[in-house]
């Protein structure tokens, strides 16, 4: 997994490499200093380049050369205040995000400060209190902010994990709505899905997955069926790209089948990274769940479908290029839904099934911006012959993150 992460790593960096760039209110990485009275304002592909020192003297306005230098510096949202003095023979520069953390980087020459602070921001710091005030930074922008890739809204890492657990423990691949029996043997399926955050008030956000499944269904053993899954995901947030990939795997077991009435439950496991260096950090998440699969046969062909999902996830160090980052999280995930299909008649001869859901995700543990949100969706599937599924979803937090997802999946 960690070979596909540093995989992902090297696209994104041949794909957009980062350079200054003007002031946009769509910046993810800001920098605005002031110097002798005089104020001036930049942007970056990514906050490694807004620690540079090259590029942060382009915003140095002229005049004495060992002026102090103020200003204010935003790297996702999560917002401090940044000092730059210099003496001959020594130079300080001082980081403070109020309430979380100030620190001070001393070296002979700035390029020597800015060496120190640069290693304390990939979390390579030879001292341990600079690692450790890292950690509250990184945990800090997972609750206060919503553009961390790891772990602080439905479209991150944990967020998706949690996600895609509930749908291979609810809906077993290439399968219909309703109580049709599985037959035994080998299943394949892909797809793809496109993700867009809609409405005002925050950084736009798109995404593109690829879903990647296999299950074998055993004849013996009352059904039981064994699946891999692993969504990969590809991120654009303000400009800035970031990836995704988690790989899970478990074990759907029926406690009742009937044509009336049937119940499964599904323990899970699943590893997942995320990040990229345009977004300036990375993490990955372990975790495991247990899901639970009702379904009830209803008069005029409707079947109701009830699902619940409750997972553990904890983050783990991942070391990406230079950078070694550990959030230091533990979440719980809670995610219950209800789905109503009926099949609506035939295409051309094709049979296809008609399906409204309503899902309510519940993250605690360790704070998160997002910590809960809801998602309605509608699906039309086709028997051609396994299944071909469309669906449209919207996606609603209490913090206004408001999303629509499109999707297709076939089987094969």
């Amino acid at each position: 997994m960690r070979l596909l992460f540093l995989a992902m790593l090297a696209l994104g960096l041949s794909i957009a490499p980062a350079r200054f760039r003007p002031p946009s209110a769509q910046t993810l990485f800001s920098l605005a200093l002031t110097q002798n009275g005089v104020t001036n304002t930049g942007s970056f592909g990514n906050p490694f380049d807004l620690i540079t020192l090259a590029n942060v003297l382009t915003l140095v306005p002229a005049g004495a050369s060992h002026a102090t230098v103020t200003g204010t510096v935003n790297m996702r949202g999560l917002v401090g205040n940044v000092s730059m003095v210099s003496v001959p023979g020594i130079a300080t520069l001082t980081v403070t995000y109020p309430g979380i953390y100030t620190g001070s980087f001393i070296g002979a020459t700035r390029a020597t400060a800015f060496a120190q602070m640069s290693a304390f921001f990939r979390g390579v710091s030879p001292v341990p209190a600079h690692r450790a005030a890292l950690v509250q930074l990184q945990q800090a922008a997972v609750r206060s902010t919503r553009y961390d890739p790891v772990a602080n809204n439905p479209s991150s890492l944990l967020g998706q994990m949690a996600t895609a657990d509930f749908t291979a423990g609810t809906t077993p691949l290439n399968s219909l709505p309703g109580l049709a029996p599985r037959s035994p043997g080998w299943r394949f399926g892909t797809g793809a899905s496109g993700f867009a955050t809609i409405g005002a008030g925050h950084y736009n956000t798109q995404a593109q997955t690829v879903p990647l499944n296999a299950a074998y269904t055993f004849e013996q053993f009352g059904g039981i069926e064994v699946f891999a899954n692993a969504p990969l995901s590809r991120y654009n947030i303000a400009g800035s790209e970031s990836y995704q990939a988690a790989v899970g795997a478990g074990v759907r077991v029926p406690l009742l089948r009937g044509p009336d009435l049937s119940w499964a439950i599904t323990p899970a496991l699943r590893y997942g990274v995320a990040g990229s260096n345009q977004i300036g950090t990375g993490g990955s998440i372990l975790g495991g769940s247990l899901s639970s699969d009702l379904r009830l046969a209803l008069p005029q062909g409707f079947a109701l479908q009830l699902g619940t999902m409750l997972g553990y996830y904890e983050t783990q160090p991942l070391q990406f290029g230079t950078s070694r980052l550990n959030y230091q999280l533990a979440n719980q995930a809670l995610r219950n839904g209800a789905t109503l299909s009926r099949p609506i008649g035939t295409l051309l001869g094709v049979p296809l099934h008609a399906a409204a859901s309503a899902a309510d995700t519940r993250i605690t543990g360790s704070r998160t911006f997002d910590a809960s949100w809801q998602e309605y969706a509608v699906s039309l599937a086709a028997e051609i012959p396994t299944p071909v599924s469309l669906s449209l979803a919207f996606i609603n937090s209490g913090h206004q993150f408001k999303a629509l997802r499109a999707g297709i999946t076939f089987g094969f």
